[in-house]
């Protein structure tokens, strides 16, 4: 079974989302309703999941501002993600997006099967 808040980090990451979005929850229109597939989580839950990520290189923290320049070294993307202000649009200095690694992207298809199977 995958952990629901990793899955849900990767599934948001996978359509480059801003960073604060990751706690937000995702929906889907299936059949003309809407499908909650992962829940609006708090922040503090989210967070640690998103180092871990990070330092797996699973994901990368790019300015929004530049979505086609560099990403983050790591230990800028990790001060970025611990930085409370940029969980929130209204309070961040400079907007980040997450993104999948390539590595990303095979744990994403990992866990979305494992979510299949449940």
């Amino acid at each position: 079974m995958p952990d629901p808040i990793r899955y849900a980090i990767l599934d948001h990451a996978s359509e480059d989302s801003p960073i604060w979005e990751l706690a937000w929850s995702l929906n889907q229109i299936v059949g003309g309703r809407t499908v909650e597939l992962h829940p609006r989580l708090p922040v503090k839950d989210v967070q640690p999941h998103l180092l871990d990520l990070l330092r797996e290189r699973h994901v990368e923290v790019y300015p929004l501002e530049d979505p086609s320049g560099p990403s983050l070294s790591l230990e800028d993307a990790l001060v970025v993600a611990s930085d409370e202000a940029n969980w929130d649009a209204a309070t961040a200095k400079t907007r980040y997006g997450v993104v999948l690694t390539e590595s990303g992207e095979r744990e994403y298809r990992a866990e979305y099967e494992a979510a299949r199977r449940g």
